[in-house]
């Protein structure tokens, strides 16, 4: 990237091209009322990864600050194969509040719904049943851990080929969709669907 490029680039959006840690921010994916996810790349090992960046204002408000850091604890807490990874979270210097999680190629469940309606031929059962099974089997997880998912619905899970997974807002926007019952009251809020 030359001088020139990373100038007018940062002009555009002052986070992309910059690091957060090992991984430098390559692309907004979405944006919405609570903040705005970028896709990131490891510098050395190439690995994509999401960040969730809270819109400053909201960082600087505790309980929402709170709540997101929350989410994330939740998150990491419910290690499972249909449930996104989370790798970090912190702030940046200016106190903005950020999560770093797995990347999902994919479509949103609504995407891929909307799709096959417009197409006559929605899901076949197969499908169904299978994205069904694994999402039961996280919601299984997840409730065994005291964590309860608020915010189900087909824009707050993404599909890949055959895999199914909760991806707490690689969709941009809300605050806290997952809540613990050893944390304090997680409330979710409506926000619009991204990517």
């Amino acid at each position: 990237m030359t001088a020139e490029t990373a100038a007018t680039t940062a002009s555009v959006d002052p986070l992309l091209g910059r690091k957060v840690g090992a991984y430098v921010i390559r692309r907004r994916i979405g944006e919405g009322g609570m903040g705005v996810v970028y896709e990131a790349q490891h510098e050395r090992l190439s690995q994509r990864a999401a960040i969730k960046f809270l819109h400053p204002e909201l960082s600087r408000e505790e309980k929402i600050l709170q709540r997101f850091f929350n989410e994330a604890r939740a998150i990491s807490l419910a290690q499972h194969s249909s449930i996104v990874k989370i790798y970090d979270c912190a702030q940046l210097e200016d106190g903005t509040a950020y999560i770093l999680m797995e990347f999902l190629e994919g479509e949103l469940l609504l995407h891929r719904l909307e799709r096959a309606q417009d197409a006559g031929t929605g899901l076949s059962l197969k499908l169904v049943a299978e994205l069904g099974r694994q999402l039961a089997a996280a919601l299984a997880m997840i409730h065994s851990k005291g964590i309860i998912h608020r915010d189900l619905k087909p824009d707050s899970e993404k599909t890949h080929s055959q895999r199914a997974a909760f991806v707490p807002h690689q969709t941009p926007a809300a605050c806290a969709n997952f809540a613990s019952s050893t944390s304090i009251a997680v409330h979710s809020t409506t926000r619009t669907p991204r990517t």
